[in-house]
């Protein structure tokens, strides 16, 4: 897995970020986070749930500086998300989807 800074670049300069705000006049740009599976947040250490963490506060942080919504998050718990309500470990069903949303 890239370390942390990798990730976080590649979230917070891609492309499709400028892409928005350029349009962001003529449309509401949000940033939704997803949540991944409860099950992979059980060994809290493991390199991949301190990965996006730290990416999911920089998103926050994004949002917050360019004036962009964020919804959602990364862990299941804080958007009440239950292990019943994924496909798999990376794609929730939709009942996860809707309070992510909320």
């Amino acid at each position: 897995m890239p370390p942390y800074h990798v990730l976080t670049k590649v979230a917070t300069n891609a492309g499709i970020v400028s892409f928005l705000l350029a349009y962001k006049k003529e449309f509401e740009v949000i940033f939704i986070i997803i949540p991944y599976h409860p099950a992979l947040w059980e060994v809290r250490e493991q390199p991949l749930i301190k990965a996006l963490i730290h990416l999911e506060t920089k998103i926050y942080e994004m949002g917050k500086s360019l004036d962009v919504k964020v919804i959602g998050s990364f862990n299941p718990n804080k958007v009440n998300c239950k292990k019943g309500e994924f496909v798999d470990l990376v794609h929730p069903k939709n009942k996860c989807l809707i309070k992510a949303l909320n």
